[in-house]
């Protein structure tokens, strides 16, 4: 897992965890991914993202073109690498969507969280070349509210876009994924 929320990572604290290096690390040229790399439970590798960074969040093209030619090294060392890009449209987060092999954009119902969703849908088909999104709405109370979701985000992206947007599908609301964060333990 790579904790790509730059700036407002917490990877480190949800995995219970404390991580000595962060994503900024990697800017400096003595440090390589290998060095970053923390073992969390369950045997999952992450990288920390930093939190409290605000040098992270505004990162310049130098320095994010040399931070993700370093993460590029994952490849070798994961058969699935998830990168968490946390919300909004920054450089930061296009450079990491654009680079993915496979971006599934998660939202909830909520109208602003739906109209995030478009802005990164948006984008997306501005700049990325593969062309290939998937959504998951999360945190929701019944099927109805899901397909409501899907049906908006689906015609627009459809209609204004002209992107082609596939339903993984939906979680709901549960309780039990909040104790298991208050807990910092991982949740089946």
């Amino acid at each position: 897992i790579i904790d790509a929320d730059l700036g407002m990572a917490n990877v480190d604290v949800v995995m219970g965890a404390m991580s000595k290096y962060n994503l900024m690390h990697l800017l400096q040229d003595d440090v390589s991914l290998v060095d970053i790399v923390m073992q969390g439970p369950c045997g999952v590798k992450f990288v920390s993202g930093g939190s409290g960074l605000e040098q992270m969040a505004n990162l310049s093209v130098q320095d994010r073109s040399k931070l993700m030619a370093k993460l590029y090294e994952c490849e070798q060392m994961a058969d699935i690498i998830l990168v968490d890009t946390g919300a909004g449209l920054s450089h930061n987060v296009l450079d990491f969507i654009v680079a993915a092999d496979e971006v599934i954009l998660l939202t909830t119902p909520e109208p602003t969280a739906m109209t995030d969703a478009y802005a990164v849908l948006k984008a997306y088909s501005m700049y990325a070349s593969n062309k290939d999104i998937k959504l998951v709405v999360n945190r929701i109370y019944d099927e109805a509210e899901a397909r409501d979701v899907v049906l908006k985000l689906v015609r627009t992206a459809d209609r204004f876009l002209k992107l082609p947007l596939k339903v993984l599908g939906n979680i709901y609301e549960d309780r039990n994924m909040m104790n298991a964060v208050k807990k910092q333990r991982p949740l089946l």
